[in-house]
């Protein structure tokens, strides 16, 4: 197991070169095998594209605060391993101040993986394909998730349920492209939020999400949530029967112009503060 900790320690960092995206400058090292562990703060980079098979585990895990992982628009690849796999991208549990920018992440349970009691991450710019379980789950208040296409996510075999983007804590969900999510017998969610006291879901695209016999469908689920607004969202399903457009705790939760079409139920228990399309 290769694991990418200080420079003095392992020596795997390579000197830093000129690359078109704005963090190449100032890199503290690449990546270059996997599995890989960042266990100081400051930028890290991929120099390439990187594939693995191992079915458990984590390709890239982060256990510092205040880092940021720049994968240049390279991509980490999963996908040989199959709807089994148990296996995350990008894992990090209890640290605070994580950026994630411009990865491309293929065939992982979960792509990229946020936890525990840490806040103020930013997820940006990263196109995640074939997550057969999540596509993108932080946690953690002041966080954002931004600009990310989350693309034909779930099938796994190993869980029940399939979630496009899922965010605890008061988050920030904005302008990201949610397209294909289907389980194979649980729940389906396009974008869901647990405990979320103020944060605010805009101008998402959400659509492709798809219901098996057992489970529900929800475009854009809010559990738990308090004052959260929801604006300028688009949300289409496929009119099936238990299916819903956008949902919330209590009429706390207040949409504002969002166009939903496609589902029986909307909109459901959320404020409706006007300027909303709702074609079941």
């Amino acid at each position: 197991m290769y694991r990418l900790a200080t420079l003095a320690l392992l020596g795997l960092m390579l000197p830093a070169k000129a690359f078109a995206a704005e963090s190449q400058d100032s890199c503290k090292g690449f990546i270059t095998s996997l599995p890989a562990t960042i266990s100081t703060s400051g930028t890290w980079c991929l120099q390439g594209n990187l594939t693995t098979t191992l079915s458990t585990g984590n390709a890239i895990t982060v256990t510092a605060n205040d880092v940021t992982l720049d994968c240049n628009d390279a991509v980490l690849d999963n996908s040989a391993t199959g709807a089994g796999t148990k296996r995350t991208a990008i894992r990090a549990s209890t640290v605070s101040g994580l950026t994630v920018r411009h990865c491309g992440i293929r065939g992982f349970q979960f792509g990229i993986y946020i936890s525990g009691t840490g806040g103020s991450h930013l997820v940006e710019d990263n196109h995640v394909h074939g997550s057969t379980y999540v596509g993108i789950w932080v946690a953690g208040d002041g966080s954002v998730v931004r600009r990310n296409a989350v693309l034909d996510i779930g099938g796994s075999t190993a869980t029940s349920r399939a979630y496009g983007i899922y965010a605890a804590d008061s988050v920030d969900i904005l302008d990201n492209t949610v397209s294909g999510v289907y389980a194979n017998s649980g729940d389906t969610f396009g974008i869901r939020t647990d405990n979320n006291a103020s944060g605010s879901i805009a101008d998402n695209r959400v659509k492709g999400i798809l219901k098996n016999s057992a489970g529900v469908a929800r475009g854009i689920h809010n559990q738990g949530s308090g004052r959260i607004t929801l604006r300028s969202n688009n949300v289409s399903g496929n009119a099936t029967a238990g299916t819903y457009g956008i949902t919330c705790s209590s009429a706390s939760g207040r949409a504002k112009d969002n166009i939903v079409v496609g589902f029986p139920t909307p909109l459901y228990l959320c404020g409706n503060a006007g300027g909303n399309d709702l074609v079941p």
